[in-house]
């Protein structure tokens, strides 16, 4: 039987980030506690860098294990944009925006990535994970958050938005969830 690690907290202030968190990682016999995470995120295109950063700032601040998460989505006609930045890019442009920067373009690929920065106190374990797939042309579906609506993951044909089953198996936060899980269960 898995260990419950009741007191491992997750720092952010995104609900449904710590939502799909939680779901999933209660599915191993892991419990989490929300805690509002503040850091100064650092310039980086690559999400395991940020995470990394945040979790060295935010080290000491809590009595017990906690685990720091960063995403982006990168789209390959754009050279990777908007990458780490996709928060500020969903802020200032939303999906209607990025689809704007596509329009005409038939190179739709990207992918998510997410990295997961685990930290004891003594040392901090990065966990990533990737969902590899196509940006749609519209956007489809009323469920997810962020670019949910706009991402359609390889060998499926809706978008995120549209299947939160199928987006709870293959995500890269997913996949990135998944390693932190066999982590824990192993200790």
């Amino acid at each position: 039987m898995a260990k419950i690690a009741e007191r491992l907290i997750f720092a952010t202030s995104n609900a449904h980030k710590f939502r799909e968190a939680h779901n999933f990682l209660k599915q191993h016999g892991i419990i989490i506690k929300q805690a509002p995470g503040k850091a100064n995120e650092i310039r980086s295109e690559d999400v395991a860098e940020v995470a990394r950063e945040s979790a060295m700032q935010q080290s000491g601040k809590y009595k017990a294990a906690f685990f720091v998460e960063d995403s982006g989505l990168y789209i390959h006609s754009l050279n990777g944009f908007p990458c780490a930045y996709s928060k500020f890019a969903l802020g200032k442009l939303g999906c209607s925006g990025i689809l704007k920067l596509l329009s005409g373009c038939n190179n739709r690929k990207a992918e998510f990535r997410c990295s997961i920065a685990h930290c004891t106190g003594k040392s901090i374990r990065v966990f990533s994970g990737r969902c590899k797939g196509k940006i749609s042309r519209t956007e489809l579906g009323k469920s997810g958050f962020g670019f949910d609506p706009i991402f359609i993951p390889s060998g499926s044909k809706m978008t995120f938005a549209q299947d939160k089953i199928e987006k709870a198996k293959v995500s890269h936060r997913s996949k990135a969830l998944s390693k932190l899980a066999e982590f824990i269960n192993k200790k």
